[in-house]
């Protein structure tokens, strides 16, 4: 049987780790919300983009 100042800090390092693994989740959701947040009109910007670059790279490379 713990002593009651060992039972209590441990009950107090459990009650850290879970504010700790509560913020991590809180800081891994934001940047879930933060990456889908790109709109479907950017990401055909971003392909546009991406298709005239190898493009643009295609006749570099054979002149």
């Amino acid at each position: 049987m713990l002593s009651p100042e060992v039972n209590q800090r441990v009950v107090h390092e459990q009650h850290k780790d879970r504010l700790r693994k509560s913020k991590h989740n809180r800081r891994v959701a934001e940047l879930e919300q933060q990456t889908a947040s790109i709109t479907v009109k950017e990401r055909k910007v971003v392909h546009q983009l991406g298709n005239l670059m190898i493009r643009w790279g295609t006749k570099l490379q054979s002149l």
